[in-house]
């Protein structure tokens, strides 16, 4: 894995924002990212995709180009009545198993 890009500052997106190589990491510089009414996204995966929270404003369904840890994680809004602004981040934690480790195992093994 590649080291992110560092966003600093403001990035607004009316465009189409391509995520052909990379990680835009604005959780750790403070930067932030805001896609338009228009604004979208494409070529998002685990190794291209914002580390941090994604602003998005309009009416139109969109889904979020977030990840964390090395993941993508599908996350999005539907069409709404009014214009609105939403914000998104994708937090990642291992989770502790519950079960004894006899049935974690069989259950890591089946898939």
């Amino acid at each position: 894995m590649s080291a992110p890009f560092e966003l600093l500052g403001a990035l607004d997106i009316s465009g189409i924002s391509d995520f052909y190589q990379g990680v835009v990491d604005n959780d750790n510089f403070g930067g932030s990212i805001n896609f338009s009414a228009t604004g979208g996204h494409i070529n998002t995966s685990d190794l291209s995709h914002v580390d941090g929270g994604v602003h998005k404003t309009g009416l139109n369904s969109f889904t979020y180009p977030i990840g964390d840890g090395g993941y993508y994680r599908l996350a999005g809004t539907s069409n709404s009545e009014s214009e609105s602004l939403y914000k998104s981040k994708f937090f990642y934690e291992k989770l502790k198993p519950t079960l004894p480790s006899r049935f974690t195992r069989r259950r890591f093994r089946s898939y």
